[in-house]
């Protein structure tokens, strides 16, 4: 066996040493001591990698902001992207970007993605469904103008609010 072989299976079953030792962490809900070892773990797998622990263990801790970037890598992954049961995911995601970035643009095209692989989608979160529908009819009327503003945010209900306000365009 070659030295490269044998050091990447040497590093293979640290890595999986490391996996086991973790999930049994993240079962016994230790996620304060669990999550910095799934972020190591993360950067050396390729996607989703653990971002789907370390979402639990954030959401476990009450830390939304943080758990941006593991949606996003999470949904990265087309096998998970394109399923219906990515539209949870979508939804905390659109309200994230709402709440944290005040990014009503980037809601808008998450929530369009999840209206798009699940329409049934709208009829649950009827809220969702209208605002992008609103925020497409105040683009097409002018798509450079507009200048969405978030308003209100409640992570626990859902609810928000957002003004689709253009910006004043005249001269003098």
């Amino acid at each position: 066996m070659d030295v490269d072989m044998q050091g990447a299976q040497e590093i293979a079953s640290r890595i999986k040493v490391q996996l086991a030792e973790a999930d049994r962490m993240l079962k016994d809900k230790k996620y304060e001591q669990v999550l910095p070892v799934f972020m190591g773990l993360n950067k050396l797998l390729p996607p989703p990698g653990v971002a789907i622990q370390i979402y639990q263990c954030l959401g476990a801790l009450k830390r939304w902001q943080d758990m941006i970037p593991y949606l996003e890598q999470i949904l990265s992954v087309p096998s998970i992207s394109r399923n219906a049961e990515s539209t949870k995911l979508r939804y905390l995601l659109g309200l994230f970007y709402l709440k944290y970035e005040e990014n009503a643009h980037k809601a808008r095209n998450v929530w369009k993605e999840a209206l798009d692989i699940a329409p049934a989608f709208g009829h649950r979160f009827p809220s969702v469904q209208s605002f992008v529908s609103s925020y497409d009819a105040a683009l097409k009327i002018k798509k450079d103008a507009l200048d969405p503003k978030v308003i209100s945010v409640n992570l626990e209900t859902g609810e928000f609010a957002v003004s689709l306000h253009r910006q004043n365009t005249d001269i003098g």
